[in-house]
């Protein structure tokens, strides 16, 4: 099963210890670029671990540990994935992207327009496009880092912070939340919020979004530094690949049952719809919402 991960600007570290499979080799292809060692990134390759790490450490195995990971950059991405989709020896059915324009730049100006937010626009119909003419192809991503921030003109005080393709209505959006385990080494979970940095929606056409929140705190993966560094990092880059390296999961045994996959939209209403809402969940520390929301 491969697996497509579109970055900004640089790629995963290659041959880190959590990308090679039994026979020493990577795992990771990169099909945009002819440089057998592009320049690579921290976040790059801690999403990718997010993803396939191997287990070497056991704290940082991936969600689906023996994926293909196709690796790019971002440069391109609407037509990229469509021709990973669409490549018999590839079959991507699943992508990750983990970037997108926040509502301030680092200096700490707005740099998109107030009516940006939860707009549907251009990019966003880019990609209802491509899932409509590819019915087999879903588009996991980030809903951004926004929560906190603040603007004219919104829907009203925290909500509406979702910009340009994070509004689209067939790529699945991601949220992000804390989850605490104990004891971590079982996975039995003692509490769950939100993250207060994670961007809410909806949509300024009434539609939910964000659609599923995955966890984006305290995450544990690759990094870079060195063929056999991890690190620990937070935010929707982080939650929106564990969530795509699991529908890789729920598709490999879809197939294994049924001798098919999955149209994406059954998968994303199957994740939609079997998740736990925060209402429901006797773990959520922080004021519940009963049924869909702009948050969860």
């Amino acid at each position: 099963m491969s697996i497509g991960v579109w970055e900004v600007g640089d790629y995963p570290l290659l041959n880190h210890v959590e990308f090679l499979d039994d026979s020493g080799v990577t795992r990771i292809l990169t099909p945009d670029t002819a440089n057998p060692s592009p320049a690579d990134s921290f976040h790059a390759t801690h999403v990718n671990g997010t993803i396939g790490a191997n287990g070497e450490d056991s704290n940082a195995t991936g969600m689906a540990p023996k994926s293909i990971l196709l690796a790019h950059n971002n440069t391109g991405d609407t037509y990229e994935t469509v021709q990973a989709h669409i490549d018999e020896t590839l079959n991507m059915l699943v992508s990750n992207h983990s970037y997108g324009v926040y509502i301030y730049n680092d200096n700490g100006e707005q740099q998109v327009d107030d009516w940006v937010m939860g707009c549907y626009t251009s990019s966003s119909a880019d990609w209802d496009d491509i899932h409509f003419d590819n019915p087999y192809y879903l588009r996991v991503a980030s809903a951004g880092n926004s929560g906190t921030d603040s603007y004219s003109n919104g829907l009203g005080p925290g909500l509406d912070k979702l910009t340009y393709d994070k509004n689209s209505k067939n790529s699945l959006i991601i949220a992000s939340a804390r989850v605490n385990f104990s004891p971590l080494s079982l996975g039995q979970i003692t509490s769950t919020s939100i993250s207060s940095f994670s961007s809410q929606g909806p949509t300024d056409d009434g539609r939910i979004k964000p659609d599923i929140t995955g966890r984006g705190e305290g995450v544990y993966s690759t990094s870079n530094t060195s063929t056999s560094n991890y690190g620990t990092s937070q935010g929707t880059s982080m939650s929106s690949p564990n969530v795509a390296g699991s529908l890789l999961l729920l598709q490999e045994h879809y197939d294994n049952v049924n001798n098919e996959f999955m149209l994406s939209a059954t998968l994303k209403g199957l994740v939609c719809h079997t998740a736990t809402d925060d209402a429901d969940n006797q773990y959520i520390t922080a004021t519940t919402y009963p049924g869909p929301d702009p948050f969860w």
